[in-house]
């Protein structure tokens, strides 16, 4: 996989090729060896997350992290962090979990994302979108959660309009630090459309938007060379998750859903 900006007539230049297979066995080896820190997590909660994991044969982990994402989503735009005196953070935080297919990232995407915000009176999960249409929806909703069980299709198309000269990258980036206002564009000075100098800038005072999802690691892991051809930051705001996964038999499965059902009563 590559992508090539067509600049000048006559010009194709190519960003990067893919890496090859034995570096990325290597890469997921490494990451693999670095430890989960699930000691940050207190212990009422790991053990529920546990046994709920395993009952649907799927990794703690992924569920944790996913969980974690759409709280912030829906914390709200109101809601900071007070890291020390005088120092605030917005709650939007950018996930990925890397998995390979059949270790439960279904299961795991249902438990944490498509369960808890059917119950919410409001839409806040975004699929497909364009800047404007993220815009409207923030502005009209106040928060918002990009989440696919497979979001290697949204950094596709992210380092597409990032070359498309659209600036994808960061825009993310200031949703993610909170910026006090974003400004959209939604006319230029040419337009002969009626009140276009009213509406040609429009602000966005507060926003909440959460990043997550899951991918392949070496689909991933090609994107991730691409994005990280750019110093802007955007890379250093994804917290990535990649662990050994296991499968359980069924047995194994009927087994943990006794002890979850046990556990919850």
């Amino acid at each position: 996989m590559a992508y090539q900006h067509k600049g000048k007539k006559g010009s194709n230049r190519m960003f990067l090729g893919e890496i090859p297979t034995m570096k990325i066995k290597e890469i997921i080896h490494e990451a693999r060896n670095v430890s989960f820190p699930w000691e940050a997590i207190s212990s009422p909660v790991r053990p529920w997350i546990e046994a709920m994991a395993r009952a649907i044969n799927t990794q703690p982990e992924f569920v944790l992290l996913e969980a974690l994402t759409v709280t912030s989503c829906l914390m709200g735009p109101d809601c900071v962090f007070e890291i020390r005196n005088r120092h605030k953070e917005p709650c939007n935080i950018f996930t990925l979990c890397l998995c390979e297919p059949g270790t439960g990232k279904t299961h795991a995407y249902e438990v944490s994302v498509e369960d808890p915000l059917q119950a919410l009176p409001i839409k806040v999960l975004v699929h497909n979108y364009t800047q404007k249409g993220l815009f409207e929806h923030l502005n009209s909703r106040g928060r918002a959660l990009i989440c696919h069980g497979e979001m290697s299709s949204f950094y596709e198309n992210l380092l597409k309009r990032q070359t498309e000269g659209n600036g994808e990258r960061q825009m993310f980036c200031r949703f993610h630090d909170g910026n006090s206002k974003i400004i959209r564009t939604s006319h230029g000075k040419g337009s002969k459309k009626e009140g276009a100098l009213q509406d040609e800038r429009e602000e966005l005072e507060k926003s909440c938007l959460s990043l997550g999802g899951f991918c392949q690691p070496q689909p991933y892991l090609n994107l991730h060379h691409m994005l990280g051809t750019s110093d802007d930051g955007f890379l250093d705001r994804i917290s990535t998750c990649l662990v050994d996964s296991v499968i359980l038999r069924e047995k194994e499965v009927l087994w943990r859903v006794h002890l979850s059902i046990k556990f919850i009563k």
